[in-house]
């Protein structure tokens, strides 16, 4: 994905891997469910949004 981003010349993304995330980690209702990661997340995406003027 990194390098796709690359060749298509987009500029202000960042891919983040949680290694020990599984499936849908986001969803609290989940067992799948993984907190620490999803908070990271959740934090992330609005300093992205406002970063990239979305």
């Amino acid at each position: 994905m990194c390098e796709a981003l690359k060749v298509a010349g987009k500029k202000g993304s960042e891919v983040i891997v949680y290694p020990d995330a599984q499936h849908d980690f986001r969803a609290d209702y989940r067992p799948s469910y993984g907190k620490a990661d999803a908070e990271d997340g959740r934090r992330r995406l609005p300093e992205h949004l406002q970063k990239n003027g979305a």
